[in-house]
């Protein structure tokens, strides 16, 4: 019996180290792939190809899981450099037309179109920047910082092309969110500046950035960003309440700013007491444009949910039909992950449970289509949980 316990053992055992993943191999392929992408990048002529090759390098870069190496951080870095300096010689090419004399109106519709594409271009390229931080974080810090920082700093010019700045504030505000302690010390204090100096811009694409910003300081400035909570919070919630915010494309601009409200009363609860912003925070709900904001905030609130935190259900429980309103607006929807899709339906059974007549009365209240959404997630759920049984 002892034999075969140590034979069970050692077979658990190689089991084990056999199901562990192999990064060493994906390492090693990692590090064959990358530079034949690059290599195809670089020379692709159709910029519309070299934005999709810029978009499957970053798509590769978020699924690692490991961050990229020295060497291959300064691949990515060099051929960043070299794209952007490519873009400014054709924009510059292009612009000289404008003082040929037969230069007319057509001309400058095409110039307009093309600078379109490279400002495309541009996206794609600080698009990839971010995934770069977000693997490797404070480690791609000196490289950017050598290699690039001048170049996306000079783009926050006011003189500059509205695209370029853009691009040099969403660049600024993931140095400061991915790059760990040392991008904070050295950024925070240009990122508050400029977010609050951009809150009121006419460019939506700013105001976003501005908002993001704001949460981003409200993450990474600790301590030193406290003293500004309170004006960053009358901001954005006045971004937020005002007319027209959940309308067109102002919707996105709206979800940034409710994600970095969130940060704030998240991370300095101290200065911005949650019993005093939660209701609004939920009666805000769904965050629906932005996925990538939505799936914090949903995620959080969810979280807090679960919590029983004081704050949560409001007086004489005023808060539970929202909530209700709330998970059967984003349950079964792109707007949640699958984690806090289960959450959220654990949620539901325990409110359901623990506030009987009550939760019945706040379902009684939805549409049609939101009891339909809600009772289908939990039969799902149901199903699931009897299979897997």
């Amino acid at each position: 019996n002892n034999n075969n316990n140590n034979n069970n053992n050692n077979t658990n055992n190689n089991n084990s180290t056999n199901n562990k993943p192999n990064y060493t191999e994906l390492q090693q392929m990692w590090a064959l792939a990358l530079p034949q992408l690059v290599k195809a990048a670089r020379i692709e002529p159709r910029l519309e190809l070299t934005n999709a090759m810029l978009h499957g390098i970053g798509e590769c870069v978020e699924t690692l899981a490991f961050p990229l190496t020295r060497e291959q951080m300064d691949m990515v870095s060099d051929t960043v450099l070299m794209f952007l300096k490519q873009m400014y010689d054709r924009i510059q090419e292009r612009n000289k037309i404008r003082n040929d004399p037969d230069f007319d109106e057509r001309d400058a519709e095409v110039i307009e179109e093309e600078n379109e594409m490279e400002y495309e271009h541009l996206g794609y390229i600080a698009h990839l920047l971010r995934q770069v931080f977000q693997k490797s974080g404070d480690a791609f810090l000196d490289i950017y910082n050598a290699k690039l920082a001048n170049v996306f700093m000079n783009m926050l010019n006011p003189q500059r092309d509205i695209h370029e700045q853009v691009a040099g504030f969403s660049v600024l505000d993931d140095v400061v969110m991915f790059g760990g302690p040392r991008a904070a010390k050295q950024y925070l204090g240009q990122l508050l500046k400029l977010s609050f100096a951009h809150v009121a811009h006419a460019d939506d694409d700013m105001r976003r950035a501005a908002f993001y910003g704001l949460g981003v300081c409200a993450e990474a400035g600790g301590s030193e960003f406290e003293q500004f909570a309170q004006r960053a919070l009358g901001v954005l919630v006045q971004s937020v309440n005002a007319k027209g915010a959940r309308e067109g494309d102002q919707e996105e601009v709206t979800d940034n700013a409710i994600s970095s409200i969130v940060r704030i009363i998240s991370k300095h609860q101290n200065v911005a007491p949650l019993d005093k912003m939660l209701t609004m925070v939920l009666n805000w709900m769904p965050v629906s444009k932005d996925e990538i904001e939505a799936h914090y905030v949903h995620k959080w609130l969810v979280q807090l949910i679960q919590s029983g935190h004081s704050a949560v259900m409001g007086n004489n429980n005023a808060n539970l039909p929202v909530i209700v309103g709330f998970f059967s607006d984003v349950l079964n929807t792109d707007l949640i992950d699958d984690d806090t899709s289960k959450a959220m339906i654990a949620a539901t059974h325990a409110l359901q449970q623990k506030y009987g007549s009550e939760f019945q009365a706040a379902y009684q209240k939805l549409n049609q289509a939101q009891q339909q959404n809600l009772q289908t997630a939990i039969n799902n759920s149901s199903n699931n949980n009897n299979n897997n049984n």
